[in-house]
């Protein structure tokens, strides 16, 4: 009988490092892919050993996740979240930056709030990672169901299916909301005005100034 044979511990600790700084792994049909921030992909060797290092290193994650700090550990497993978020460009295309602030199920609480510069890009662009960024990271809360507020009303149509997608980028976006969505149970887009997406805006403007302000020094 042969043996079955298993990652070297060196693998995974560089695959598990890779999950912690913000990397996804995602399944289309037969093919297992890495998910970066920036929304790109990269399809990973089609060898078993290979596939194992990276379905064991987010085993020892989903592991880390659940023995967390007991306040963390409320907020896990939450059944539904609320999350808001933005993203803007400063010249579209130009200087562009995501925000996203997630709430539990009531509101009554901000879990997470972050953003990312994401370098030149449109504002859709950028209105699409938000949504990337916020799905990633609404995962280690482990909810079942994500409803989502979008200032653009473009983008929220675009997602929900009733506006076509031309650019061949924006459906690369898409397909990889595509991706992170299908390991929830529910994932709604809706649209907000811009007054009700304050904290989700000034994510945006935050990581912009900080940019702005290390470019002019």
């Amino acid at each position: 009988m042969s043996r079955q044979k298993t990652a070297p511990p060196k693998r995974q600790t560089v695959a598990l490092e890779a999950l912690r700084q913000g990397m996804a792994v995602i399944r289309r049909g037969n093919n297992v892919y890495t998910l970066h921030l920036d929304g790109s992909t990269k399809l990973l060797s089609a060898s078993h050993s290979r596939h194992a290092v990276w379905r064991d290193a987010l085993q020892a994650l989903q592991s880390e996740s659940s023995s967390s700090s007991a306040g963390s550990q409320s907020a896990a497993g939450t059944k539904n979240l609320i999350l808001y978020t933005d993203g803007g460009s400063r010249g579209n295309p130009g200087p562009s930056a995501s925000g996203y602030v997630i709430f539990n199920g009531d509101e009554s609480r901000v879990l997470e709030q972050g953003g990312e510069y994401l370098g030149l890009m449109t504002n859709n662009q950028a209105e699409y990672q938000a949504v990337i960024h916020a799905l990633q990271a609404a995962g280690k809360f482990r909810p079942r169901e994500l409803t989502f507020y979008v200032d653009s009303l473009l983008v929220v149509n675009q997602l929900n299916g009733q506006y076509k997608i031309k650019s061949q980028e924006m459906r690369s976006l898409y397909e990889t909301i595509s991706d992170l969505s299908a390991g929830f149970a529910s994932v709604e887009f809706h649209h907000v005005n811009r007054e009700h997406n304050r904290m989700a805006d000034e994510e945006v403007n935050k990581i912009l100034d900080a940019r702005q302000e290390k470019t002019d020094g």
